[in-house]
């Protein structure tokens, strides 16, 4: 991808340099070369996988041996792109003071902590940035920039002989900073459902929307006509506007409400009062059994108390989010990152820190720590006492050789391994406290470069044509196919264009067109039709 240097933020900025022969250090901090790689490639992996979990480009400086520097941008795809100027030094307004630099979020309601590095930032989050693109592409270097004669700075992914077999892939990338989440709708629609005429545009408690025949083709084993419907804001991309909470729907109405519907038959229950303008996430997180709904907004997060007490709602918690926060919902608990590396976990309508080792990124939040990992090497469980605990896992086979980290959350990390052959993979799924192998699979190599997902309450995981049952302790693959979403006990996808829903028993070819179910709730699907105006959520029952 082609990157424009004014676009990407000043910081963060890594400094790679090379010790001894041999070695790299990535601000100061020893890079794990595997064996048989170039510790420039190891330490561009390493920035690299930052860039990832930071869905942008980030600024980095190759320092050569010989003392040279170059100023780069590193994609989330491991591409390189050289700089003709030296990167611009950061704005009074984003280089906070000492104590507050390494602060991703703080509200009024965050956690009391004794660490000064989260203390004090309130401010407004500003927006994501996505991307797609194919993973390692390799630019030439600017003219006015030349790398250095004889030791170019590589463009060349860490693992040689693997950038030509994925640069031929015809199937578009999805970019790692999604890190564990599964898609909110992958639906392509028919025809535009006709807007129901006798739904109010905000509609108040007790109101519900008839039972019509489904405008859309139906997913396999699910019937044509819907139990009842709902009118809901659209979702954005991987931006949900619906969260099932056990025996209750929240859904973002199309005047931006918070509502709760009864699955039953679709009525709402409760309507809260319209949330800013701007882009709008729901989350169902936490405890399955008392999840925490989360509003994400502009503005930061707007958090209701654990579901299923009396009614009317209590009024929510605010939680302010610093510029270039991110959320991500890979665990049991929102994660919340700064730009410069520093997590936090949504615990109880507070934010809890944790401090982030050197070289390592924070990926998921679970009830008892946080995950952090690095691009290739053993990753690290973060405790909130402030306990640190590392994990080497073990691999799948012998010899195997970590090709990346592909996502974790939930007790358990997804790793890419080298497979038994050369023109194979192997994604091994292990626990996230052992590092024993819960299930493997070998894939085709360069097919495993998609996005991990994973069900929240179910046992079902994804990566690219590999479909995982940790409740069996199976994996299967399905060649050609590329896992999108999870729903109830079946994971959809495509295969070389067209719908399939897989399981590890095989996969199902759908009909074109065929509407992706969101999640399965109440023992129906939950289906969204419709298009970036005008989005329907349809309650379907199994077919007979």
């Amino acid at each position: 991808m082609t990157t424009h240097a004014s676009a990407v933020p000043a910081t963060p900025l890594f400094v790679i340099e090379y010790p001894q022969d041999g070695t790299a250090t990535v601000d100061g901090t020893p890079v794990h070369v595997p064996e048989g790689t170039q510790a420039r490639h190891a330490a561009i992996d390493e920035v690299r996988f930052t860039a990832s979990l930071l869905d942008r480009p980030v600024r980095a400086i190759d320092i050569d041996p010989d003392g040279t520097h170059y100023p780069l941008l590193v994609d989330p795809d491991g591409t390189l792109t050289f700089l003709a100027e030296p990167h611009p030094d950061p704005e009074p307004d984003d280089e906070a003071p000492d104590d507050q630099a390494h602060a991703p979020t703080f509200g009024e309601d965050a956690a009391a902590t004794d660490d000064d590095e989260f203390d004090g930032q309130r401010a407004d989050p500003d927006g994501h940035l996505t991307h797609e693109h194919d993973p390692y592409e390799t630019p030439d270097p600017p003219e006015t920039a030349p790398p250095p004669t004889g030791r170019p700075p590589s463009t060349t992914p860490a693992r040689p002989g693997r950038a030509r077999r994925r640069a031929t892939r015809s199937l578009p990338r999805v970019t790692p900073a999604a890190i564990g989440l599964a898609i909110a709708a992958a639906v392509t629609v028919a025809a535009v459902l006709a807007w129901p005429d006798d739904e109010p545009a905000d509609p108040g408690p007790g109101t519900t929307s008839r039972a019509e025949t489904a405008a859309f083709t139906s997913p396999a084993g699910w019937q044509r006509t819907s139990a009842w419907t709902r009118s809901i804001a659209p979702p954005g991309a991987g931006r949900p506007s619906v969260a099932a909470l056990g025996n209750v729907l929240a859904v973002l109405t199309p005047d931006r409400r918070v509502a709760l519907l009864d699955p039953r038959d679709g009525r709402i229950e409760e309507a809260g009062e319209p949330l800013p303008a701007g882009h709008l996430a729901l989350h169902a997180t936490g405890d399955p059994t008392a999840p925490v709904l989360v509003a994400e907004t502009r503005d930061g997060l707007v958090v209701w108390p654990r579901h299923g007490g009396p009614r009317p709602w209590s009024p929510p918690d605010t939680v302010a989010l610093a510029p270039g926060a991110r959320v991500s919902y890979a665990g049991a608990l929102p994660l919340v990152t700064g730009p410069d590396g520093s997590a936090a976990a949504l615990r109880g309508g507070v934010l809890a820190p944790v401090r982030v080792p050197p070289g390592t990124v924070a990926m998921a939040a679970d009830a008892t720590h946080v995950l952090a990992g690095r691009a290739v090497g053993p990753w690290e469980l973060l405790g909130f006492d402030g306990t640190t605990r590392g994990v080497a896992p073990v691999p799948p086979h012998p010899g195997a050789r970590m090709l990346r980290v592909a996502g974790g959350g939930h007790g358990s990390v997804a790793v890419v391994w080298s497979g038994p052959r050369d023109d194979t993979e192997t994604l091994a799924v292990h626990d996230s406290s052992s590092g024993r192998v819960l299930a493997h699979a070998d894939a085709p190599a360069g097919s495993l470069s998609n996005t991990w997902i994973r069900s929240d309450d179910g046992p079902l995981a994804a990566l690219g044509p590999v479909v995982v049952d940790l409740a069996e302790g199976r994996a299967s693959v399905t060649p050609g196919a590329v896992a999108r979403s999870v729903a109830g006990d079946r994971v959809y996808g495509t295969r070389e264009g067209h719908p399939v829903a897989l399981t590890v028993r095989g996969a199902l070819t759908m009909p074109d067109h065929t509407a992706v179910p969101w999640a399965v709730n109440t023992g129906r699907a939950l289906l969204l039709t419709g298009n970036e105006d005008r989005t329907v959520l349809h309650a379907v029952e199994p077919a007979p």
